[in-house]
């Protein structure tokens, strides 16, 4: 378990990042990828990066998050712009690096730039916190915002994409 001073570092981050403040990249909380391979936020330091959470067995926003991160893509193509797409858990528990390789080869984002990543269960609100993306249970359903991060190289939050009808192209721009 996280000690409360290191939770409350991570959400002071958090705090500031949401104002474009201290890299998101600093963040220490331990993620595995779709690979299985350890990693932290750190690892993307020196990349812009897009970044979401969702899980793989959602039925609804994650589905509608992921159609949006495809048109970011596309509009990223377009303007020339090359972007790191990074994919966060909600739902660590079935999450699985193989979980997440089937999601990503059934919905077609196998693309190199891409990266689906897991924290431990007693990670995942810190992240969620540090992401600034607001869910909760209700019945047996991960209930949770629509919220995509544009993160400059030094992973500072330089766009924050909050509603469905939003320009994926003036996002990327």
């Amino acid at each position: 378990m996280r000690t409360l001073a290191a939770l409350l570092g991570i959400l002071t981050l958090a705090s500031a990042g949401a104002a474009g403040g201290p890299s998101l990249y600093d963040s220490t909380v331990p993620l595995v990828d779709d690979r299985g391979w350890r990693t932290t936020l750190s690892a993307w330091r020196g990349r812009p990066a897009i970044v979401s959470m969702e899980y793989a067995n959602c039925r609804f926003i994650c589905s509608q998050t992921l159609a949006r991160l495809k048109d970011i893509q596309t509009a990223a193509d377009a303007a020339g712009r090359r972007f790191e797409f990074v994919v966060v858990s909600l739902d660590p528990r079935n999450d699985t690096p193989e979980a997440w390789r089937r999601y990503r080869k059934a919905r077609g984002v196998e693309r190199g730039n891409w990266t689906f990543l897991t924290a431990s269960e007693a990670d995942t609100p810190a992240m969620a916190q540090l992401l600034g993306v607001k869910y909760w249970l209700f019945d047996s359903h991960i209930m949770h915002d629509f919220r995509v991060l544009r993160l400059d190289a030094e992973g500072r939050i330089v766009g924050v994409m909050e509603t469905y009808d939003a320009s994926a192209e003036a996002f990327v721009r």
